[in-house]
């Protein structure tokens, strides 16, 4: 299973390399996000962790009629096409989506209705 070996990857890096990484020590989250983006071990751990997030996206939109409306904002803010998400929700009238996402106080973009 993918995840899980993305997950094992994960967790044998984060023991290993980061746990006792000198160069995090008394940083605030921002400095500590540069300095893991510079990291070779920081930049591996954040591909690892779009690798899951797309296994998450994917699994998400095979619920197909199942999704609920957190899986549906999911989606859009994962950057999935509204009409992609619209197709796996099986609600492919665009007039059903729109009021689906309306009664949620959206729009069919994802943007939230003032």
């Amino acid at each position: 299973m993918l995840n899980q070996k993305v997950l094992k990857r994960i967790t044998h890096l984060e023991k290993n390399h980061c746990k006792n990484c000198e160069k995090k020590k008394g940083k605030d989250s921002t400095a500590l996000t540069r300095t893991c983006k510079a990291c070779p071990i920081g930049q591996e751990l954040l591909s690892l962790g779009s690798q899951l997030e797309l296994n998450k996206v994917e699994r998400v939109m095979a619920k197909g009629k199942d999704m609920t409306f957190s899986d549906i904002r999911f989606c859009f803010d994962s950057g999935v096409d509204p009409d992609e998400i619209k197709k796996a929700a099986g609600m492919s009238h665009g007039k059903t989506f729109k009021k689906y996402m309306n009664n949620h106080g959206y729009a069919t973009s994802g943007r939230k209705l003032i």
